[in-house]
C-alpha cells in the first residue's frame, strides 16, 4: 500500500506535501564536542562528513530514551541537533549532567521550519544543501525509511510554499515515525520506537545506555510494545484511546489525525497483540500494518 493513499486523490508521483512546524536546535561546540559526544550518542559521529545528517539516540544509563533526534554535523568542531519541538531541553539538562571538565559548551533554541515531504527524492534537489554558506542549518533531509523530504530553516524556508500541517502530521504517522511527548518520553526504550537501526552504530565503542540497546538486539528485538499504524472510518476517536484485542487491552492511541473519510493513527500494541487478532477502537474494528511504504 501506497504512503500516499491516506492523502485525498488524485494520487500522482509528483505529489509535494508542505507544512509548517517548529524544532528545537541544540548545538555542541568545542574542541571535545565530538569526543564527547560519540561517548554520549548512539550514533557514530565522529566518522561524519561536514554537512552529513543522521539520526541518533540519547539514552539514560539505564537505557531508556532521553530524546531520538538528527544530527549534523555543522563544523569541524561542531554537532547540530533538530528534535521535536519540546524535546530539546531533556536533551540539554542530559549531556550538561555528563558534561564533567570537558571543552563543549550547549546552545539551545527553537526555530521555526517549513517541511516538505516528496513522493520523489529527486524533487529535492532544488532545495540546496544541508548548511548554508555560513554554515547554518538550510535543508536538512528527514532520513525516514519510507519517505522523502526536509525540513527548511530561516531564508530557505522562502524556497517552499506554505501548505497543510495536518497533511505533514497525517504523512509522519503513515510512516510510523514516534514523535516526543506522543509515542516516546523517558519511560520509553528504544527497541518500542523502530528506530534503533536507523539510529545506532554497533561498530563504534561504549556509549551511555548501550547495554539495553545490545540486548534487545541480541535477542531480536522482543520489545514489550511495538508502534503500529491503525486507520479507521468514520469520526477519529480520541487521543489515548485503548484498543482492544477481545476483552483484552491490547494498547493505546499515542498520535491520531482525520483524513478523507476516516482517520490514520499511531499506536502503541503490546507484544501478543501485533500479529494477530482483530483491534477494535471503541466499539469499530480497525485496519493495521506495518508503516506504510
Amino acid at each position: 500500500m501506497s504512503i500516499w493513499r491516506c492523502l485525498a486523490p488524485p494520487v500522482r508521483d509528483d505529489v509535494v506535501v508542505y507544512g509548517d512546524e517548529r524544532r528545537d536546535v541544540l548545538t555542541a561546540h568545542g574542541p571535545e564536542a565530538a569526543g564527547y559526544l560519540q561517548g554520549q550518542l548512539s550514533q557514530d559521529v565522529v566518522t561524519m562528513g561536514m554537512g552529513e545528517c543522521r539520526h541518533s539516540l540519547l539514552l539514560h544509563p539505564q537505557g531508556k530514551v532521553v530524546g531520538w533526534f538528527r544530527v549534523v554535523r555543522s563544523a569541524d568542531d561542531a554537532y547540530t541537533m533538530v528534535a521535536d519541538q519540546g524535546a530539546g531541553e531533556a536533551l540539554l539538562n542530559r549531556l550538561e549532567r555528563f558534561k564533567l571538565r570537558t571543552r563543549c559548551e550547549f546552545h539551545l533554541d527553537t526555530v521555526d521550519v517549513r517541511c516538505v515531504r516528496v513522493a520523489r527524492s529527486a524533487v529535492l534537489d532544488s532545495y540546496g544543501d544541508v548548511l548554508d554558506a555560513d554554515g547554518a542549518l538550510s535543508a536538512v533531509p528527514i532520513l525516514w525509511p519510507t519517505l522523502a523530504g526536509v525540513d527548511l530553516f530561516s531564508s530557505a524556508i522562502q524556497r517552499a510554499n506554505h501548505g497543510s500541517t495536518d497533511l505533514v502530521e497525517a504523512l509522519r504517522i503513515a510512516a510510523g515515525i514516534p514523535r516526543y511527548g506522543r509515542e516516546f518520553n523517558d519511560d520509553t526504550i528504544p527497541a518500542e520506537l523502530g528506530v534503533v537501526n536507523m539510529s545506532t552504530s554497533f561498530e563504534k565503542g561504549c556509549y551511555v545506555g548501550q547495554e539495553l540497546v545490545a540486548r534487545m538486539d541480541s535477542r531480536g528485538n522482543n520489545a514489550p510494545r511495538r508502534l503500529m499504524v491503525l486507520c479507521g472510518h468514520g469520526p477519529a476517536p480520541r487521543l489515548d484511546d485503548d484498543i482492544h484485542r477481545g476483552d483484552v487491552v491490547a494498547g493505546v492511541l499515542t498520535s491520531i489525525v482525520a483524513v478523507s473519510d476516516g482517520w490514520l493513527a499511531l499506536a502503541s500494541i503490546k507484544r501478543a497483540a501485533v500479529d494477530g487478532g482483530e483491534l477494535i477502537v471503541g466499539q469499530q474494528p480497525v485496519q493495521r500494518f506495518a508503516p506504510l511504504t
